[in-house]
């Protein structure tokens, strides 16, 4: 086997079964899909013994969240190739081996597919290859070829990034940790267009919004904190407190306030454990901030934030 499909499910037993019958049917035929299950009560565990034996099955005792349950299964790959992917994705049946193409360029250790939104919600029809960031750490969308920090659903040189993915970040945060992680270490991130991947929309998270609300928050700013360099810091710091000046207040009048301060808390409480992160990542860093500008834009998603995204 050259590559390792990790599938992260909890309690999204229509799309996986979707999901893993698009990995059945890629044309790459040296791959091992491990199904890594958070605790599921849905009976997508049943689902998967019964229906795709020859995959991997490992049930969690409890939900530890995406970061914490990518890490688990690539640890456990032991690959060269690992791909990280959602229940609530299909790939088109060239996707494994266009992704694995990308690699062709030692730089490269993460490649993107071209990913089409298809169900209803605030990302409805939206497509793009990968993304790059504003200055206070949200993706931008890129819809054409060119340079990018990171994506989502990415297939990973694990020769290159040992462990992908910060446990401390439950929903959210994730994608954008991994690709600041590999440009920081001097490695690129290749778009791959004519792997094609159509995402299904928010399956695990379901009507928890208040949850992706402190997680989408807390770990923002928890990789600014992780990567940023002391200046580049120092230069964001204006921008950030009007963010939350701005965010707060719409919290307010949406009587959501609580959920925006304990996101806070957490850092603050956290911080020593932070600081502990960011000296590692600091030292590990070869690229300077710099160097990677050109992918961090200024533009300030601050209306979206503002309106919910409509």
């Amino acid at each position: 086997m050259t590559l390792t499909i990790v599938v992260l499910n909890y309690n999204g037993k229509k799309h996986l079964r979707r999901c893993l019958k698009s990995i059945q049917k890629q044309t790459h035929k040296k791959i091992r899909t491990m199904i890594i299950d958070n605790a599921s009560s849905d009976g997508s565990q049943k689902m998967v013994d019964e229906e795709f034996p020859e995959m991997e099955l490992y049930p969690l005792a409890y939900n530890v969240g995406v970061s914490a349950g990518y890490n688990f299964g690539y640890a456990r790959a032991k690959t060269k190739y690992v791909a990280t992917i959602p229940n609530d994705v299909t790939l088109s049946e060239n996707w494994a081996v266009e992704m694995e193409k990308g690699f062709k360029n030692n730089q490269v250790a993460i490649t993107a597919g071209h990913i089409k939104n298809r169900e209803a919600g605030p990302y409805y029809g939206d497509a793009g290859i990968g993304f790059t960031m504003d200055m206070l750490g949200n993706p931008v969308t890129q819809q054409r070829d060119t340079e990018i920090l990171g994506t989502s659903a990415p297939m990973i040189d694990a020769t290159k990034i040992e462990t992908p993915y910060f446990e401390e970040m439950f929903y959210s945060g994730d994608e954008v940790y991994l690709g600041l992680q590999a440009l920081t270490k001097g490695y690129t991130v290749k778009q791959c267009p004519a792997a094609k991947i159509f995402h299904y929309g928010k399956v695990s998270i379901g009507k928890n919004n208040k949850m992706a609300e402190y997680e989408g928050e807390k770990n923002r700013y928890l990789n600014l904190l992780l990567y940023y360099e002391p200046w580049t810091l120092i230069k964001a710091t204006p921008f950030i407190i009007l963010n939350m000046a701005l965010t707060t207040i719409k919290a307010v009048i949406e009587n959501n306030l609580t959920t925006r301060i304990k996101s806070y808390k957490w850092i603050v409480q956290n911080r020593q454990d932070i600081l502990e992160r960011r000296r590692e990542i600091q030292g590990a860093r070869v690229v300077k901030d710099w160097q990677i500008k050109h992918l961090v834009t200024n533009r300030l998603i601050l209306y979206k934030q503002l309106t919910g995204g409509k």
